[in-house]
């Protein structure tokens, strides 16, 4: 008869040291674990017969310590920290095959439970849970302030780094790990440790009070699960009782910290309480015909959403508690590394770095000498205001490219005047036509490309208009080189966008509406350059900008501001977030009933 070869997976978690008993314990878990996988396929598989299996009799005599000669279920707790889990059998060759390399979302997910296994269970995992996050999210040798050393060591970090970062690698292994940690947790507390058994059930009992809230509805839910109950305590305080927090956060109430609010002009708006007195402090300062004048700017609100982060996925958005804020969102977009430099190159405003005029000028001198500080955030927003209106009036039409362009070619060149702006925009397109791989003065393919690259003669050409041939001999020193080819990639890429600002059909031509070439739309997210060249960037009143990002503590984080290379200018957050649960001490002062802050000011 021909032998047949099986392969059970097994999985073992033991928390604590193995001693000699224990470890006897275990291997006579695992055997019977497998031979109870094995029976189970025998009986309700279709496929070859096993034979003659080892029956309950022929397992060691237990007798001196009374456990059971009946074989377990093949997923079962021993007791004593010890638990066992078989995966369904495969049948393997009459030889056995080489094993299956791991995916790399299996090694990371085993490195971080190996690191994670003395704290599995306990309180201590939440505090070592932001570090974990933030390892995955961006892996480095150099150990984080108050980190735990292991995440650093050499196998966890490359484990991580081979991670696919533009995937959804990263955010699996995290939701394994957290599965893992919250099953340890409930375990510990005695509840069902299975992650996932009752998800479809949760949302049911949420409501709609709160299902509304949740982007993309159960699906949305499902997804963010796990992340979202460790918000709400699950790593201290178990599923469940991090389920009870989440319903009293959310569900209308005295316990709720969520408020509705008008404010700006738009009613019915549900935010924390915390960013409800700060967003009602910010329109207070304004005066009544400010008012008259700026909250009809204001054509759009958004608030309490629960979902990822825009800008890391791997976290939620503070927008998920009410913290945070979006004030016109289409034209006040995300930008993921925002071209700080080409609108400096174009508007001749630096928006990278804190406004110059906050510190410098005559206004900044006068409010020195009668001790007044500058309001930085009013400097900050009508800068980039400023430059955001400059941009979109760069791109306008023909006549503002035309009048741009030669702006720009001034300022970072001497071009003859002879040749006009008309000429100097037909050169530069001339050479925009030529593309990227050509060969010319200051540019251009290296090595083995660079001599079979043809030659870029109206790169050439451009160069001589914008910069013509000195009269004295000698080598141009690299920063001067540096400069002139700088110069014409600028000049070329203001063309490019120009064009980008169109829609084009698949031909390349642009789509005409009206007799009209018809502009690229905005959008809310990760903008084109031809976006935001068309639509610019900011669209909102630079002394709104500055009246909620007043100094701390009152003021708001504002994560348009010049210190982030991705940058969201619609969006304004609490400078902290709040507490989404209760500590222990006012958990137990609302259970006792003598206690005097009972049915007080809450939390």
């Amino acid at each position: 008869m021909e032998r047949l070869v099986c392969c059970v997976p097994v999985q073992v978690r033991v928390v604590g040291r193995l001693d000699d008993e224990r470890l006897r314990q275990l291997e006579e878990a695992v055997r019977r674990s497998v031979l109870s996988r094995l029976r189970l396929a025998d009986e309700q598989l279709p496929g070859p017969d096993f034979g003659q299996l080892p029956t309950d009799a022929d397992a060691p005599s237990d007798a001196a310590d009374g456990a059971s000669a009946a074989v377990p279920d093949p997923n079962t707790d021993i007791g004593g920290g010890i638990r066992i889990r078989t995966s369904r059998f495969r049948l393997l060759d009459t030889e056995l095959r080489p094993p299956v390399p791991p995916t790399a979302v299996e090694t990371a997910t085993e490195a971080l439970l190996l690191g994670l296994t003395p704290t599995a269970g306990s309180t201590a995992a939440s505090g070592i849970w932001p570090h974990v996050t933030r390892q995955v999210a961006a892996p480095r040798t150099r150990r984080r302030r108050n980190a735990p050393p292991w995440l650093y060591e050499p196998h966890v970090v490359q484990a991580l780094q081979a991670l696919d970062p533009r995937g959804g690698e990263r955010a699996e292994v995290l939701r394994r790990v957290l599965d893992s940690l919250l099953a340890s947790r409930d375990t510990a507390l005695g509840a069902d440790p299975d992650p996932a058994h009752d998800a479809a059930a949760e949302w049911t009992h949420f409501g709609s009070a709160m299902q509304n809230h949740f982007e993309g509805g159960f699906e949305g839910y499902r997804a963010l699960r796990t992340g979202f109950l460790v918000a709400f305590g699950a790593l201290e305080h178990g599923t469940a009782q991090a389920l009870r927090f989440a319903e009293e956060y959310y569900w209308p109430g005295s316990a709720s910290p969520l408020l509705r609010i008008s404010v700006f002009g738009h009613p019915g708006l549900l935010v924390h309480r915390e960013l409800a007195w700060r967003l009602q402090a910010a329109e207070d300062t304004l005066a009544a015909a400010e008012r008259r004048e700026l909250l009809p700017l204001i054509t759009s609100v958004g608030t309490l959403r629960i979902r990822s982060n825009r800008n890391n996925p791997l976290a939620l958005s503070w927008h998920s508690f009410g913290a945070a804020v979006d004030i016109n969102p289409t034209l006040s977009p995300n930008i993921p590394g925002f071209p700080g430099e080409f609108v400096r190159d174009v508007t001749g405003i630096d928006v990278r770095s804190p406004i110059p005029d906050a510190n410098h000028g005559l206004g900044a001198v006068i409010a020195g000498l009668l001790g007044q500080e500058p309001d930085r955030a009013l400097a900050q927003a009508r800068a980039q205001s400023r430059a955001s209106s400059r941009l979109t009036d760069v791109f306008r039409d023909e006549a503002s490219l035309e009048a741009g362009v030669w702006e720009v070619a001034v300022r970072r060149a001497g071009p003859s005047a002879s040749v006009g702006p008309p000429g100097l925009l037909a050169a530069v397109r001339a050479a925009a036509a030529e593309g990227p791989s050509v060969r010319w003065a200051y540019g251009g393919p290296t090595g083995r490309r660079a001599r079979r690259a043809p030659h870029g003669v109206r790169h050439d050409e451009l160069v001589r208009l914008l910069f013509p041939p000195s009269p004295f001999l000698g080598p141009e020193p690299f920063t001067e080189w540096e400069h002139r080819r700088s110069t014409v990639e600028l000049l070329i890429r203001m063309v490019l966008t120009f064009e980008a600002t169109f829609r084009h059909d698949r031909t390349g031509a642009r789509v005409m509406r009206d007799g009209q070439p018809d502009r690229v739309g905005p959008t809310y997210a990760s903008p084109t350059l031809g976006q935001i060249a068309a639509h610019g960037f900011l669209n909102i009143p630079d002394r709104i900008v500055a009246a909620l990002t007043a100094p701390a503590p009152r003021g708001l984080r504002w994560l348009g501001s010049h210190e982030r290379t991705t940058r969201d200018f619609m969006h304004f957050e609490l400078r902290e977030l709040p507490d989404l649960y209760p500590s222990s001490a006012d958990r137990a002062a609302r259970q006792d009933p003598g206690n005097p802050r009972e049915g007080g000011e809450q939390r």
